[in-house]
């Protein structure tokens, strides 16, 4: 027994070192890819000298060394979410609000298993909420109002689970259903924001789904 637990030693190094290359990886994909040269705070995220990720501005992680919360909210982020975040995959919290962020939510973070909030408002983030999101099975907060997100809320966030608090007003967004009332939508989440949204047939045209946003 003892023998065999030293043999699986080697591989349970090299498994341990490869996850935390990975989520550095991922950080640094987030650095060069939302102008990180250009944040407020960038603290130990461009310094060679500062090797620890733990010890980067806006993270915490775990006893373990992995990354558990990643909050640059308000830090002067601009360009696209690389879909690599979800090599984060110790992530819990997630707060990217008020910055210049453009593209779309990356389908990825669907893959993001302990991911209990998301809160990225105030963003110029478009297109469609990823499918994906809705089954993520420890999610309580989904907070992504005030984007330019368009298309249909996906049919995965039509019922929320009980607990979990979900809010995509101002956006682009509408409701594809017929004869349902806003009433209807969410009867088991704590809370749902579907504020400035549209509800509309599957026979009207998406196009009409154009909310205004607050100045």
């Amino acid at each position: 027994m003892c023998r065999q637990w030293w043999l699986s030693l080697p591989i349970l190094l090299v498994c341990f070192t490869l996850v935390h290359t990975r989520e550095e990886d991922a950080l640094r994909d987030i650095f060069e890819g939302c102008n990180g040269t250009g944040w407020k705070k960038a603290s130990g995220w461009a310094d060679t000298k500062v090797s620890d990720k733990c010890e980067w501005f806006g993270i915490v992680c775990d006893t373990d060394g992995r990354v558990t919360k990643l909050n640059l909210r308000s830090n002067g982020l601009k360009g696209s979410i690389p879909e690599s975040i979800s090599e984060l995959a110790a992530l819990e919290e997630m707060d990217l609000s008020f910055n210049d962020l453009e593209g779309s939510i990356p389908s990825s973070i669907g893959d993001m298993q302990q991911l209990k909030k998301i809160t990225i408002m105030r963003t110029k983030l478009s297109g469609a909420i990823p499918p994906s999101l809705g089954a993520l099975p420890n999610l309580e907060l989904l907070n992504i109002p005030l984007n330019e997100l368009n298309g249909p809320v996906p049919q995965s966030l039509e019922y929320p689970r009980d607990g979990l608090i979900i809010d995509m007003s101002y956006n682009k967004l509408h409701i594809m259903a017929d004869g349902a009332s806003l009433e209807e939508w969410g009867p088991d989440a704590k809370e749902l924001s579907l504020a400035h949204l549209d509800l509309v047939s599957d026979a009207e045209d998406e196009a009409t789904a154009n909310p205004p946003m607050p100045s």
